[in-house]
């Protein structure tokens, strides 16, 4: 499902990336009732981060990241780890150093092992 949604949106127009994705990927990152969505948002947005570009990344996805972080969930701080490499590659590296490094530190250092193995896997 994943990769038809890269498929979708890279053949739509910035515009339309904006006003019909956007919302979904932040309702889907925002929706504390169920987990599944959380992660299946990180997913998407890990894939399709790139075609939605380095603004809209920057100015509502980040702090979407920012927010998992310190999900109840280990699931959620998992997939976090494992989702957030593509967005690194998209934001300036200003957002980078400022935002998502320490967000990725933080989760180097999470009390689940899982968490920290996931964020050590993710590593080049």
């Amino acid at each position: 499902m994943v990769g038809h949604f890269k498929i979708i949106v890279s053949t739509l127009i910035q515009q339309d990336r904006n006003d019909k994705v956007l919302p979904l990927l932040l309702d889907l990152l925002k929706d504390d009732t169920n987990e599944d969505k959380r992660i299946l948002g990180l997913e998407l947005l890990n894939t399709t981060c790139s075609d939605l570009g380095e603004q809209v990344c920057s100015n509502y996805l980040i702090y979407e990241i920012v927010s998992l972080q310190e999900d109840p969930l280990y699931k959620v701080r998992k997939e976090t780890c494992k989702n957030i490499v593509n967005i690194c590659k998209v934001v300036n590296i200003d957002v980078f150093l400022g935002v998502l490094l320490p967000v990725f530190k933080k989760l180097c250092s999470d009390h689940i092992w899982g968490v920290r193995k996931q964020a050590a896997e993710v590593l080049p």
